[in-house]
């Protein structure tokens, strides 16, 4: 999300006092963009400033969406699994649609051409950690070359921070700025005064009434909508430029789709091996004590999965040809070929994702995932 390399805890919004909301600020960004997918029906979509891919999550189970980006900087620590299709889903094909869900490795800075035309994007939270270079090529970059026909930038309201008695400095420690409403607004009228977008203006997180009338809400936001039907073929589309690097891409099983048997024996492994690994952790290190335990599990193991077992007609050697053809993008074979290894974080047992209502983070290390900072999450 953030372009800054650095690495310090996060400040405790509760430390702040003021206005708590329900629910959380963070939940109505996420309801927001939700919403306007739904509205607009759009089918191909991408946020920028993915960070742990939990509004991919949801976003996947919107009927109308067929492609999911999401893009980031640095890649580290993200559970893939919560972005690919279950055994269920495998089974039944219920989607009437298909559904592609792609992370990539980039910067909101760089145009790619495999993003040019999209229906909607996003970008939450992400222009107040942006340094000044990346800032002021993101314009030229979204609006000018990739042209989506619809754009929610949200960032915090400076305005609304007089709210919190007990705050000072800005909310989170990555940003680089926060804008009043003023600033934010002429930002967003120099983008639509140089492209072909207009914008309106609202935001999440009142916490109490009549405050969004007097200082603004909590968290800002202005809509961009193309004022042209098609977009221009920029230099980025028609010279097919894709400096971002994928790290993951994942189809999913719709009605009357086809794959291959290496496509759905990648889906199941990568829908496994999160679990696997973190029964494996538990037993190498079950103090919880350090910061990262890496796993080797057994191939063998997944021949007790049923739909595993089928795809490699129960044979291991089979079944290591085919980990080794289909699945090197997400898992590591040990040198003899007969386990994978996989890294598993600490807070994939300890940590709880409040900002997931609860769910279990469960966060895996591996080398196709995309790079998280910790979400604020304003209450």
């Amino acid at each position: 999300m953030a372009e800054s390399d650095a690495k310090k805890p996060l400040e405790n919004e509760a430390d702040f006092g003021g206005p708590k909301f329900s629910p959380t600020v963070c939940e109505q960004r996420y309801r927001f963009v939700i919403d306007a997918v739904k509205k607009q029906k759009a089918a191909r979509v991408a946020d920028f400033g993915c960070a742990e891919a939990r509004l991919l999550r949801r976003l996947k189970t919107l009927e109308s969406v067929e492609y999911l980006a999401g893009v980031d900087i640095r890649v580290t620590s993200i559970d893939t699994g919560h972005l690919t299709p279950n055994p269920v889903e495998w089974m039944i094909k219920d989607r009437p649609r298909p559904l592609q869900i792609q992370l990539f490795k980039g910067s909101v800075s760089h145009p790619d051409s495999r993003l040019f035309n999209l229906d909607l994007v996003s970008c939450i939270e992400l222009v107040e950690h942006l340094d000044a270079d990346v800032l002021a090529d993101l314009p030229h970059s979204l609006f000018g070359q990739m042209q989506p026909r619809l754009v929610i930038v949200s960032t915090p309201n400076s305005d609304f921070n007089v709210l919190f008695p007990n705050f000072q400095g800005r909310r989170h420690w990555d940003h680089k700025f926060e804008w009043s409403r003023s600033e934010f607004r002429d930002w967003a009228g120099n983008v639509v005064e140089k492209y072909n977008y207009d914008v309106t203006f609202t935001g999440v997180g009142e916490g109490m009434k009549g405050a969004a009338e007097r200082y603004g809400y909590c968290s800002q936001i202005a809509i961009f909508t193309r004022t042209t039907p098609d977009p221009i073929e920029t230099e980025t589309y028609q010279n097919k430029l894709n400096p971002y690097e994928c790290v993951f891409d994942q189809p999913f099983p719709y009605q009357n789709s086809a794959f291959s048997q290496g496509e759905k024996l990648s889906s199941e492994i990568q829908y496994l091996v999160p679990m696997l690994a973190r029964d494996t952790a538990d037993d190498v290190d079950p103090q919880h004590l350090r910061d990262s335990v890496q796993v080797s599990i057994p191939i063998e193991r997944f021949l007790n999965y049923r739909k595993a077992s089928e795809l490699c007609d129960g044979n291991i050697d089979t079944l290591r040809k085919m980990i080794a053809a289909d699945c090197a993008e997400f898992v590591q074979l040990s040198s003899d070929g007969n386990a994978i290894l996989y890294s598993v974080q600490r807070r994939s047992w300890d940590s709880a994702d409040e900002n997931d209502g609860g769910e279990n983070d469960n966060t895996v290390v591996c080398p196709s995932s995309i790079d998280s900072e910790e979400e604020e999450c304003w209450e």
